[in-house]
């Protein structure tokens, strides 16, 4: 990894907002495409981790539901019943 792939990386995990994300991105793209670096987009350290910022972020913001509600909800064994 350069060091430009690494200040990008560090950039994607500083976003706090899907937009942010993807506007550092956007930008550390159009950076690489003008500036002729050779570096493989499928190979690309700041893509793979926009992925999984983006996937972090989906995931954070689907509500957890706890207890009876939740359909894989399975109460705790309590044990044995005493005869």
């Amino acid at each position: 990894m350069c060091k430009f792939e690494a200040i990008g990386v560090a950039r994607q995990e500083e976003c706090r907002t899907m937009y942010e994300a993807q506007k550092t991105f956007e930008q550390s793209c159009r950076i690489c495409s003008s500036h002729g670096m050779r570096i493989d987009c499928d190979r690309c350290a700041i893509k793979f981790t926009h992925d999984l910022v983006c996937v972090a972020m989906s995931c954070s913001s689907d509500p957890v539901i706890r207890g009876e509600q939740n359909p894989h909800y399975m109460p705790r064994y309590k044990g044995r019943k005493a005869s």
